[in-house]
């Protein structure tokens, strides 16, 4: 069994920080290393890719998705009512849904806001439609757990803004390792690619 290391945090950024380098490939950047310290803008769609042996678990997230998909891979998207971001990422999952069947990847909203009733989330999904399967069923703790994580794996790449991390995707593996991050949602070709690297 995993154990969730999330108390470590320094040793893990060490990690990433390691095992670094910037590359631009077809104009869209890929992280694997710290860059310098800028401001961000909703136009962002960088790319985190989580170095072998800096690999994150959350025994809660894990515990979540339980029994709700037999898929391989599994993406979560952080997200609250109150998020236009997150609203307007929305074509970009239906997008994920049409293109990868249910089987090879499942998609899910995890909302990162305490003050969201569980009613305010399902008037949500009764309003928009959201193309993903909402954890409604979540706790302080399991909240605490998951913007744990999260910041731990793309707080150092977020600039100078202390801006929070929503929307943002983890992409986990049938085991709950995060393999993979991005701020917003990835799009069709660029998680086609990493599923096709066989990672």
């Amino acid at each position: 069994q995993v154990k969730r290391q999330l108390s470590t945090r320094p040793k893990a950024l060490v990690q990433v920080q390691e095992r670094a380098s910037l590359e631009a490939s077809g104009g869209a950047v890929q992280v694997t290393q710290l860059p310098p310290l800028r401001p961000r803008s909703e136009s962002d769609s960088d790319d985190i890719q989580v170095a072998d042996g800096s690999r994150f678990h959350s025994a809660e997230l894990s515990a979540l998705l339980e029994g709700k998909t037999e898929a391989p891979h599994r993406l979560v998207m952080s997200w609250f009512t109150a998020c236009h971001a997150c609203k307007r990422a929305e074509p970009t999952l239906a997008a994920l849904r049409a293109e990868f069947p249910e089987e090879q990847l499942g998609i899910f909203g995890f909302n990162n806001d305490s003050g969201d009733s569980r009613k305010e989330m399902e008037q949500y999904r009764e309003r928009f439609r959201p193309s993903y399967i909402m954890l409604l069923e979540r706790s302080k703790a399991d909240i605490k757990a998951f913007k744990d994580l999260q910041d731990t794996i793309l707080g150092p790449y977020r600039g100078e803004e202390p801006s929070n991390l929503t929307p943002g995707c983890l992409l986990l593996d049938a085991d709950g390792q995060v393999v993979k991050a991005w701020f917003g949602v990835p799009s069709v070709s660029a998680l086609k690619q990493f599923l096709n690297e066989g990672r």
